[in-house]
């Protein structure tokens, strides 16, 4: 499932001061949202893949699990995992 996010929490605004476009004011930046059954495995298979990460995967206990990589022509994307009740 792919989703365009906007976000305007502050939690997420920290995800736009990615290597590509730090110290820059993204508000309104769309980042597409790969929805995942399990964060851990798609990551280590883009990983496989030579896909880049930006840092860790961030997690929200009881929410999500989020982690920001980039296409070749480094573009940011997220995978999400959602944690909530509805989501298992």
């Amino acid at each position: 499932m792919l989703h365009a996010a906007r976000y305007e929490h502050e939690y997420y605004r920290r995800c736009y001061r990615t290597k590509t476009n730090r110290g820059q004011d993204c508000r309104g930046l769309l980042i597409p949202v790969f929805g995942v059954q399990d964060i851990t495995v798609a990551r280590k298979d883009l990983e496989s893949a030579g896909v880049e990460f930006d840092g860790d995967t961030e997690v929200i206990e009881g929410m999500v699990s989020t982690a920001t990589f980039y296409d070749p022509d480094r573009n940011a994307m997220m995978l999400a995992q959602d944690l909530t009740s509805e989501g298992q």
